[in-house]
């Protein structure tokens, strides 16, 4: 079976852990693919951590099925295009350029990845934080940003 541009009989499954970045990352990730790729099956397998803080609320309000795992079972899924919390869909489905590619390249790519830094966003300045980067996206544009840089800042805002 084929895959279509907006993601028709694609299946991703966002591989997490239970931390405080994590739920905003894979919110995210997620949001990238329903605005990007609308048609795709998306599902969130996140390892279990002592924390009894309240995370990931988001997934039950927007309808995206959680499962969590311990570590020891979280194993890879025949059939599924398997992704992290940094990885975020910016276009349509394309097969030749599907990726996940560094944020910083220039090429079209359906997958990237913000890890190496996007604009002026550093990403060692947010892990172990609940805040996220939504609010203040419009604030870390820089001069000469590329192309899948430009992509993500405008679905974080």
């Amino acid at each position: 079976m084929s895959i279509s541009p907006t993601g028709n009989g694609l299946n991703i499954v966002i591989f997490c852990e239970y931390l405080r970045h994590h739920s905003w990352m894979t919110f995210a990730s997620w949001y990238s693919i329903f605005k990007n790729l609308p048609d795709a099956n998306v599902k969130i397998r996140c390892t279990r951590s002592d924390t009894r803080e309240l995370l990931f609320v988001w997934s039950q309000k927007c309808d995206v099925p959680i499962y969590y795992v311990n570590k020891s079972d979280l194993k890879i899924e025949e059939n599924w295009f398997s992704i992290t919390p940094d990885i975020m869909a910016v276009s349509t489905y394309d097969s030749n350029n599907l990726g996940p590619e560094s944020a910083k390249s220039d090429e079209n790519f359906t997958f990237v990845s913000y890890l190496e830094g996007c604009g002026k966003f550093v990403f060692s300045e947010w892990i172990d934080t609940i805040r996220n980067p939504f609010d203040i996206a419009n604030e870390l544009y820089s001069y000469n940003l590329k192309l899948n840089v430009y992509r993500i800042l405008k679905l974080w805002e």
